[in-house]
């Protein structure tokens, strides 16, 4: 049937080329298709709620089809419709949409990927500093998806696919503590694996000696607190100037001291080239050196790869160097003077030179100029310079750490070394994430624009051209609501801020996506979200003029994935309120937490978050019954959830009877008949004898229900009615007695002439 605009049609059925008088409605309407899912990478065995996105999904559109298994589905709007789907068997499956009879449509269909549940067997390290780091994760069922994803206590980053058994992420900075750490192929479907990572706080407590000589050539020794949280290679930092550690058995670390100029230098103790500590002072002093004169010995250098152009500064350490005759060779070339520097008996330092073409040269050293070599050459690796593109977000909050950016460009390597580099001296650890895109954390940095770059080995940045703005923090002024779901939509204001008439047009931005801006006619400005593909903190900006005269900027807005409602219980309750309702789903955050009941908004502390996929909500009172919409929100009432579940209110169950009202203390299997009204017949219709003794009851009629009597001491207990499991009604006593006590004679009167039984 071709394509038509939705309409109804009359069908009559023909029989022997004979209209027959019966006859139906068929309607038509235009073939729906599929532009995305999100998620698009599920687990076996696991209800996830995703979201369809595309074209023509009306009144007719109901169902989402995965394969050919068909799930019913809620159309949030003409492009967006939400099902709950599972599937039992693991592979790449097509999703398309269609209606409740089953009918499909033929527009576009997006793959699904359905993988094994992700589990975390161990991380390496699994302690890091407050500093943050990369962690590698090793478990079972990665997929190289981009939703992949860890959880590191309540803060959620980005992972960067290895293998199916091993990724990586990049840990933020934050305060000390053991927190829960687990992985998730969506984004949505965490693991439960119970792997803990413990955050201890390091720095320097002392450095011995902590001076020293400008011509360097001695060693340090650092006392260092947490210093156990360190798994990878380390190094001293003398400002400038990086040089390898080595680890102490008694704790600590040991330096050789660099040649330096005279004053106050500051002190790092690094990982990779992750700075891991605070700077401590060290000073050098003016003072006279020694030479001494033997065959020099290599063992090792650093880094051990650099750039084509040439200009990288070799750390070589071996033994019997002298201040003196001193040249480096790299493959046939050879670099003297100022390419050839002394620092100690045991390092120098050598400057590459170019290379036309990419690989390993081995590294020599001679202190005869040149007349002999050391024979033991370690090789050095040349290869393309990493080059940046651009930087997403490209503003950042003046003095602020932790922020998250991710870097595009060329020719980045999965080295140890891998750093970002922001401005002269903000250098951090970068997560490799692909040849083109790498993730790094920001250092804390002064009002201004800097420059960024990316290291394949820790040491030469190209220059690139790309600027990351530190903007300062407006005070007084905010954003409310401060999040939002990545759908857009939602109305944030800009507290605080006020535009002049004549300020022109006002634009919104919200990291790199523009929104519409509108001014109110006191000068408020209130800004629509716009739709983005992932969630994750941006800046947002104000600008007048249609974008000429920046108004406002630097305020942080977090996008997050919409939370979904999938149930709630108990479904049912009295209109009196103070029913305590568990609302599952998906997506919910502590932050921002609202539960709506119908019209009625309740918040902390009356809405309380269990876990990321429950919340509970202690429900407001009506005065009509009535099914009303129970929804969620977790910024603070500005957006809920569209997919609310019905919650019911009803007249409460009330007793006023029990028969018989005794019963034998510590027997079991006795019966009582409750009288009352308004008793429902639901699965969970119960009787509650005193505040603990709660059994399932027998519906008789509305006003009559058989329970059984749990065993119990001798006492007197309230017996009270609940048709929802949860909220009971005021009850009538019941009395447990003694074994063999006479509680009731029935009938209690008889003729004076007897047989009365």
């Amino acid at each position: 049937m071709p394509a038509l605009a939705v309409k109804d049609v009359s069908v009559n059925v023909l029989w022997q080329g004979l209209s027959e008088r019966t006859s139906f409605l068929f309607s038509v309407f235009s073939d729906p298709s599929v532009v995305s899912v999100q998620p698009d990478a599920l687990s076996r065995g696991v209800i996830t709620v995703v979201d369809v996105y595309g074209a023509g999904y009306g009144a007719h559109v109901s169902s989402c089809w995965v394969g050919d298994t068909m799930f019913t589905g809620q159309v949030v709007n003409d492009q967006h419709l939400r099902c709950a789907i599972v599937s039992e068997t693991t592979g790449v499956f097509s999703v398309h949409v269609g209606n409740k009879d089953g009918a499909q449509s033929r527009g576009g269909v997006v793959d699904v990927t359905v993988n094994e549940p992700v589990a975390i067997s161990r991380l390496q390290p699994s302690r890091g500093p407050t500093s943050g780091g990369i962690v590698t994760v090793f478990g079972s069922n990665f997929a190289r998806s981009s939703l992949l994803s860890v959880a590191f206590g309540e803060d959620t980053q980005v992972g960067s696919f290895v293998t199916s058994s091993v990724i990586q992420c990049l840990l933020p900075s934050r305060f000390s503590g053991n927190v829960s750490f687990e992985a998730s192929n969506n984004g949505v479907d965490y693991s439960n694996s119970g792997v803990r990572f413990e955050v201890a706080d390091l720095h320097i407590d002392r450095v011995m000696p902590s001076q020293g000589s400008t011509r360097g050539g001695y060693t340090v020794q650092l006392v260092v607190s947490g210093a156990s949280v360190i798994s990878g290679a380390a190094f001293c930092r003398f400002g400038d100037f990086t040089i390898g550690a080595t680890k102490l058995e008694a704790g600590g670390y040991e330096c050789d001291v660099p040649e330096g100029d005279a004053g106050t230098a500051s002190l790092y103790l690094l990982e990779g080239s992750n700075v891991l500590t605070s700077g401590v002072p060290f000073v050098y002093s003016e003072t006279l050196g020694v030479q001494v004169y033997g065959e020099g010995i290599l063992s090792g250098i650093w880094p051990v790869r650099g750039r084509l152009s040439g200009g990288t500064l070799v750390s070589v350490r071996g033994t019997g160097f002298v201040d003196g005759g001193l040249q480096c060779r790299f493959g046939d070339q050879v670099v003297s003077g100022a390419g050839a520097r002394y620092v100690s008996s045991s390092l120098v330092a050598c400057n590459t030179p170019s290379s036309a073409v990419s690989g390993a040269v081995a590294v020599e050293v001679s202190n005869n100029d040149g007349k002999d070599f050391t024979s033991d050459g370690i090789q050095f690796v040349y290869e393309a310079a990493a080059t940046v593109v651009s930087a997403r977000p490209s503003r950042g909050i003046t003095g602020r750490s932790g922020q998250v950016v991710t870097v595009i460009g060329t020719s980045f390597q999965h080295t140890w070394e891998l750093s970002c580099r922001f401005g002269l001296d903000g250098s951090v650890q970068a997560l490799y994430m692909s040849s083109t895109m790498v993730s790094c954390i920001l250092p804390a940095q002064s009002t201004g624009i800097v420059t960024v770059g990316v290291s394949n080995n820790g040491v030469d940045v190209e220059a690139s051209g790309v600027g990351f703005e530190f903007m300062p923090e407006w005070s007084g002024v905010l954003l409310k609501p401060s999040r939002g779901p990545i759908a857009g939509g939602s109305a944030v204001t800009v507290v605080g801020a006020v535009v002049s008439s004549g300020s022109g047009p006002v634009t919104c931005v919200f990291g790199d996506e523009r929104g519409v801006g509108t001014v109110s006619a006191d000068g408020g400005v209130v800004c629509t979200s716009p739709r983005v593909v992932g969630g994750g903190s941006v800046f947002v900006s104000v600008s007048g003029d249609s974008g000429e005269s920046e108004l406002v900027s630097g305020l942080e807005f977090v996008y997050y994935v919409e939370p979904v409602v999938a149930r709630v219980w108990p479904a049912r309750g009295p209109v009196e309120g103070g029913t305590f309702v568990t609302v599952y789903g998906s997506g919910f955050s502590a932050e921002g937490l609202q539960c709506r009941v119908g019209e009625a908004v309740v918040g902390f502390p009356d809405a309380r978050l269990v876990t990321t996929s429950a919340v509970s909500c202690l429900l407001p009172a009506v005065s009509t019954v009535g099914s009303v919409s129970v929804e969620v929100s977790v910024n603070g009432g500005a957006d809920f959830t569209d997919d609310g579940e019905p919650y019911v209110y009803e007249v409460g169950a009330s007793v006023s009877a029990v028969r018989p009202s005794r019963g034998l203390s510590g027997r079991d299997g006795q019966v009582v008949t409750v009288v009352g009204t308004h008793f429902e017949h639901t699965r969970e219709l119960s009787c509650r004898f005193g505040v603990d003794g709660s059994v399932l009851a027998l519906y008789m009629s509305s006003t009559m229900v058989s329970c059984s009597v749990p065993v119990r001491g001798s006492g007197v207990v309230s017996v009270s009615v609940s048709n929802n499991g949860v909220d009971s009604s005021k009850g009538s006593l019941f009395v447990y007695g003694g074994t063999g006590s006479v509680w009731e004679v029935m009938p209690s009167h008889g003729p004076s002439r007897g047989g009365t039984m």
